[in-house]
């Protein structure tokens, strides 16, 4: 996968796209490009996903602070292992976020990063206010030559509190990990979640008493932190991996 966030590298490229913020790459996310790719492979194009570094909502509303799954590197190391040729790193701004949907086809889609089909997540919006909706896409699309496609739902087989086929959302599984639901989580990622951090100095209690634990400050202050309780869990330390527990 080609990471872009120049544009100009793709001069001269025609690119099979979807877009979206991609919190955690779950299974309903890899779905979509799935497909994508494939649209990709009928028409002979590269595919291509395009993301934004930073949630729009925390740009928008300087008081919101989301927990996200992934921070931005993780995303595109998930993202990686979708097998897509392209991640666009799009920068989430006031002004874009001003963009009619007309506009952001037009100026960005097609004038800037070369989107020739544009796959559209089954109940994605976009644009100023996201006042508009799938059929002004096709319109929009038609008019400067770009074939905007609606995904296909994606039907989960998960069961939760005896409601089958719950839709996996980055929402889900968040409110999942703060019920510390650790393996339904996992299950709708498609991969164990987990933290990353530096070891850091405590108060040696459980070395007293034989048992001698490591402090993890973990890195990305946006992380989402699983609900208090203690985990098994894999331990990754200098390349090395070790069973361990993990109290929260």
């Amino acid at each position: 996968m080609i990471v872009v966030r120049d544009f100009d590298r793709l001069k001269g490229k025609e690119l099979v796209a979807t877009i979206g913020f991609f919190d955690g790459v779950h299974l309903g996310h890899r779905f979509l490009i799935d497909e994508m790719k494939e649209i990709a492979k009928a028409r002979n194009l590269p595919s291509a996903v395009i993301t934004f570094p930073e949630h729009p909502r925390a740009v928008l509303h300087a008081d919101y602070q989301p927990k996200l799954l992934n921070s931005s590197e993780e995303k595109l190391q998930q993202l990686e292992t979708t097998g897509v040729d392209y991640c666009i790193v799009l920068d989430f701004t006031i002004e874009l976020s001003r963009l009619s949907a007309k506009e952001f086809i037009t100026s960005i889609l097609a004038k800037s990063l070369h989107v020739k089909t544009l796959l559209i997540g089954y109940d994605h919006r976009f644009g100023h206010n996201r006042s508009e909706g799938f059929e002004d896409y096709v319109r929009y699309g038609k008019e400067i030559g770009i074939e905007v496609i609606r995904a296909k739902a994606y039907t989960s087989n998960i069961e939760i509190e005896n409601v089958p086929n719950v839709p996996v959302s980055s929402s889900l599984i968040r409110k999942l990990l703060h019920e510390g639901e650790v393996s339904l989580a996992a299950h709708c990622l498609k991969y164990e979640y987990f933290l990353d951090g530096i070891v850091v100095g405590g108060y040696q209690v459980g070395r007293k008493i034989g048992f001698p634990t490591a402090n993890l400050s973990v890195d990305d202050p946006d992380k989402l932190i699983p609900a208090d309780g203690v985990y098994a869990v894999w331990v990754t330390f200098d390349k090395k991996t070790y069973m361990g527990m993990l109290n929260i």
